[in-house]
């Protein structure tokens, strides 16, 4: 197979950033009389509020290579760089790198601006003040980076305990920096009592800015497409990456699923 050129990686990456936002931002997803106009943003039911947070996890993470002994990453992308900041370790690295030096069309920075305001936004804290955990009969006040507690409620609606030993580790080191020593598996108890204060508190107080930034940020990589002269486009000799260029030349034709929306500023506040 033919090295991937910096157009194709392009195409990919827009293309499955679509994707992913799209999953996310549509009216199926939304309360059924909800509009672009309400204050805020509803969920459907309680289910529709889990599997946003679900797909929100994907968008928050990396693509990463089919076996963990591999080294070569799918598409030939660079590996994203999670210990340069949070939000570098999710699809917005690869955002970060199009919005800056694009390939298919001139720089846009509004483009530029709305993929770094969701990144700073990531990279910023929840504060959850005086969080109880009965089962251990402990009350902590955490603050959490935004990326990683959204991930970790969005794993734990995904998987049973079983496969949730990463995210568990994670919630004892979290705990472990707050003054609590979770032992004997007590972090595997407590994931319970963590999603009812960081999913159903606070990514549901959070849901409302979430979606407002992720329509901006697609209504951003919409008008950028706009802009492309796909006619002209060179790609390599790759029947995946040929069928995404017909894909995001169809996605510069239509409008995102939501139209632009902005939701009240108390949504965007830090939560107490």
């Amino acid at each position: 197979m033919h090295e991937l050129t910096d157009a194709d990686k392009e195409i990919i990456i827009l293309t499955a950033a679509c994707d992913l936002i799209d999953e996310m931002v549509n009216y199926s997803m939304f309360s059924e009389d909800w509009e672009p106009t309400w204050s805020n943003v509803l969920f459907r039911t309680a289910e529709h509020a889990v599997l946003f947070n679900i797909r929100l996890s994907d968008f928050l993470s990396a693509p990463q290579p089919s076996k963990a002994t591999e080294r070569q990453m799918p598409f030939g992308l660079d590996p994203a760089k999670p210990q340069v900041s949070g939000s570098d370790g999710s699809f917005l690295f690869y955002l970060k790198s199009v919005s800056k030096t694009p390939t298919l069309a001139s720089y846009s920075a509004d483009l530029e601006m709305a993929v770094q305001a969701l990144a700073s936004w990531l990279d910023g804290e929840t504060t959850i003040k005086s969080a109880w955990f009965p089962t251990i009969q402990k009350e902590v006040s955490l603050r959490i980076p935004r990326h990683e507690a959204l991930k970790i409620t969005g794993n734990i609606g995904k998987h049973n305990f079983t496969r949730l030993a990463v995210d568990a580790n994670k919630i004892k080191t979290i705990m472990g920096k707050h003054g609590i020593q979770l032992v004997g598996g007590q972090e595997y108890l407590i994931l319970g009592e963590f999603q009812d204060w960081f999913h159903d508190h606070a990514f549901i107080y959070q849901s409302s800015h979430i979606s407002e930034q992720l329509n901006t940020l697609r209504w951003e990589i919409y008008r950028y497409l706009k802009t492309i002269p796909f006619s002209t486009v060179k790609i390599s000799e790759n029947f995946f990456v040929e069928g995404q260029k017909r894909i995001l030349e169809q996605l510069s034709k239509r409008h995102p699923p939501v139209p632009p929306f902005t939701v009240d500023q108390s949504f965007k506040t830090q939560l107490c």
